[in-house]
């Protein structure tokens, strides 16, 4: 494949991790609002299209897909106060990691600025 191949498959992939990224950001922001409006009914529908989107998203041992299931428990069994204790830490763990991601250049570990 020649560099400008690569490049523009690059690109491509990047635009999906980013289209991804503000899908997911989406239906976890309309998750957090019917938390904080106490409608377990909606959180739940919220819950299961958040959980389809973030599928594609994260690993299945990610730190991110074990708070998941963790708010799905608790949304399961009706537990509000749990499903917005985990939803933050979600939000915290997630966000946090997506504003500073790591490129890894040579086998050394750099973040966006350039630094080690």
């Amino acid at each position: 494949m020649s560099v400008a191949g690569i490049a523009s498959s690059s690109l491509s992939q990047l635009a999906n991790i980013q289209r991804n990224y503000q899908q997911v950001r989406g239906e976890f922001k309309q998750l957090g609002q019917d938390l904080q409006a106490g409608n377990l009914a909606l959180a739940q529908t919220d819950f299961v299209t958040l959980s389809q989107s973030a599928a594609s998203q994260f690993g299945s041992n990610s730190p991110e897909s074990k708070t998941l299931n963790t708010i799905g428990q608790a949304l399961q069994s009706g537990n509000l106060a749990t499903a917005r204790k985990r939803s933050l830490l979600f939000r915290s763990g997630w966000w946090a990691r997506a504003r500073n991601p790591i490129t890894v250049t040579s086998g050394a570990r750099r973040t966006r600025s350039g630094k080690l």
